[in-house]
């Protein structure tokens, strides 16, 4: 007589299956379909996450997925889900439940996301933030949607509010993360990498000039046409220099009088009309692709011009690469 296991992944997936169905059929019965109350609660250790599945490699974008473009006109709908599998929505919770949206994020790892520190200032208080993955909305629930509460906020020990220097958080997942299609890491640059370095020695490395791509999703209706699903739009990165010519002189208060300076641990994208991240993008992840074609995390949405989407006053990002060895140090 033979006996027939099922494998570890068959288990998951039926068992996927049969919390995606009682989901389902409670909606139906509340006559509404919307964001479940409740966080996934598993922990598994990175060697079963592996094990269980093959999507642990980062910075892999599902190209073949629509996603809403800048201006576009396309309706919004779950075809989106997944084509930018690490952004996350960052929310307040008001009574142990979802209250508002409030910030992006960026997936790195199993357990953890790289945010702005001015998102979270309740870094004190982890149950006061929650986190969806696998979404590309806040509206409508997806079956590939992650619902995950945070265990620990680490701010950058030097984040000034007043500047917004080192305007980088770290979020901890109270669980990890089983990675999929519709959720996976994006890949970090190396310590110390300038993306907008102009000398000619260090050239072949920076992203000057280049066109990158940033994400967001609570967009100001006057930017974006449509608000509470994944937008995306390419911005160039601007050369060191004139990041800090913009930033400073006549346009100095257009930035709240934050300066880029020589040696700012930021960089400026952008300066095109009508086409900024704005208000409640802040976290947002700004991601340049490679020689390999993996999405990597260079920027964090941090601050612009005020109003938004000015001609010729870019946006200004953390830059992540100058934060690498802070990240590796505190999670793990």
């Amino acid at each position: 007589m033979t006996m027939m296991f099922s494998s570890p992944v068959a288990v998951l997936r039926k068992l996927k299956i049969s919390v995606v169905y009682l989901m389902l059929y409670g909606f139906l019965l509340n006559g509404i379909v919307c964001h479940p109350t409740e966080e996934f609660d598993y922990n598994l250790s990175d060697d079963m996450i592996v094990a269980l599945n093959e999507y642990t490699e980062c910075g892999v974008q599902n190209e073949d997925f629509f996603s809403a473009k800048f201006r576009s006109t396309e309706p919004s709908d779950n075809k989106s889900v997944g084509r930018w599998p690490w952004m996350a929505y960052v929310y307040e919770k008001r009574d142990d439940k979802m209250s508002t949206q409030i910030c992006g994020g960026t997936l790195i790892d199993s357990q953890h996301i790289v945010t702005a520190a001015h998102c979270v200032e309740y870094y004190n208080e982890p149950d006061k933030y929650g986190l969806i993955l696998g979404d590309n909305t806040t509206i409508i629930y997806s079956e590939s949607e992650k619902l995950l509460g945070v265990s620990s906020v680490l701010r950058h020990d030097n984040y000034n509010e007043t500047t917004l220097d080192n305007d980088i958080a770290l979020l901890q997942l109270k669980n990890r993360v089983i990675f999929s299609e519709n959720v996976r890491p994006a890949c970090l640059p190396p310590q110390g990498l300038q993306i907008d370095e102009t000398d000619l020695a260090f050239y072949s490395e920076s992203q000057a000039g280049k066109q990158c791509t940033v994400l967001a999703m609570k967009q100001s209706e006057q930017i974006w046409p449509e608000t509470n699903i994944i937008h995306e739009l390419q911005v160039p990165i601007l050369p060191r220099l004139l990041c800090t010519s913009i930033t400073g002189g006549k346009n100095a208060s257009e930035y709240a009088n934050r300066m880029i300076h020589e040696n700012s641990r930021k960089f400026c994208a952008g300066g095109i009309a009508g086409e900024d991240s704005c208000y409640g993008d802040g976290g947002a992840p700004l991601l340049c692709r490679d020689d390999t074609g993996k999405y990597i995390l260079h920027g964090i949405t941090s601050y612009g011009p005020s109003p938004c989407g000015q001609e010729n006053l870019p946006g200004v990002y953390t830059q992540v690469s100058e934060y690498r060895e802070w990240i590796e140090m505190h999670r793990k």
